[in-house]
């Protein structure tokens, strides 16, 4: 059972703490980087409500790995756009799996005034979150019994991604993976 419109790339969010986000400041004030992790492997998440119309959904170790030898890959705020913080093929934008997960590296560049933004809610914990726009390559369901609040059992859902085509990753506000937080250190 499919659970997305056909071609349409689809968006996940990881909060920044679970991606173990960092922004070290270099010696020169104007720059610095962000470090975090996209996806986390093997980290569930719910994806609408898992007892009516939604689905619990994870991601496999090497989901990425494909998709990272080709894709031009940007690092945006929120999934919007004109908020390009940095891009693969501008050498500004490193992306690669390891144990975790999809990890991010980029250079940050605060003459973009919404870089100096991001920095400043990451610092404050207003921004806690990451995501990624892709497209499922492969995946499989599976049914899984669980029980709910009221002590009674419940047949949901699990969708586990083996293969995406990322478009580009995110920091966000509202991160559908809320497991985790952000961290900001210096030098």
């Amino acid at each position: 059972m499919r659970h997305d419109i056909a071609g349409l790339p689809e968006r996940r969010h990881i909060p920044l703490a679970t991606a173990r986000t960092e922004i070290r400041a270099a010696s020169d004030a104007s720059t610095g980087r962000f470090n975090g992790y996209a996806a986390v492997f093997d980290s569930r998440t719910a994806i609408g409500n898992p007892l009516l119309m939604g689905f619990y959904e994870e991601i496999a170790p090497g989901a990425f790995a494909n998709t990272l030898r080709t894709a031009d890959v940007r690092f945006l705020l929120d999934h919007n756009p004109f908020y390009v913080v940095s891009r693969v093929s501008a050498g500004t934008l490193d992306l690669s799996e390891d144990e975790h997960g999809l990890a991010v590296d980029s250079y940050l560049d605060e003459e973009l005034s919404y870089v100096r933004d991001l920095k400043a809610n990451l610092r404050n914990a207003n921004v806690d979150g990451m995501s990624f726009g892709f497209r499922v390559l492969d995946d499989d369901w599976t049914t899984e019994q669980i029980e709910t609040h009221d002590g009674h059992g419940a047949d949901v859902e699990v969708r586990r991604i083996h293969e995406v085509e990322l478009f580009e990753v995110s920091a966000v506000t509202w991160p559908a993976y809320a497991a985790t937080s952000a961290d900001l250190r210096a030098a």
